[in-house]
């Protein structure tokens, strides 16, 4: 299985649990299941795009110099201890990771 298609499953699945149990339930993770359907959408628009990048679980690395959190669009230099937020996945990769 590619890392397309197991992404598009893992996508799925959070979707499914969270109209399953309810975005308001507590006890089963709302605001985690919130987050795994924003990791999974930001990392399949990279997948998308055909942009190469390292899946550090929640993480992802260009290039050996940029890290990228899914869930939250920020973004660092590594080595560096400033962190910054981007507009969005496609956004940050053409302004950041390309130049």
């Amino acid at each position: 299985m590619t890392q397309l298609q197991e992404t598009k499953d893992k996508l799925e699945n959070a979707q499914r649990l969270k109209a399953e149990w309810g975005a308001n339930d507590k006890l089963t993770g709302g605001e985690r299941l919130d987050k795994a359907i924003l990791r999974h959408t930001a990392m399949l628009e990279f997948l998308n795009s055909g942009i190469q990048c390292k899946d550090l679980g929640g993480e992802v690395l260009f290039g050996d110099k940029f890290h990228y959190i899914l869930a939250t669009g920020r973004w660092r230099v590594t080595g560096k201890s400033t962190w910054y937020r981007s507009k969005g996945p496609k956004h940050f990769y053409n302004k950041y990771v390309i130049t």
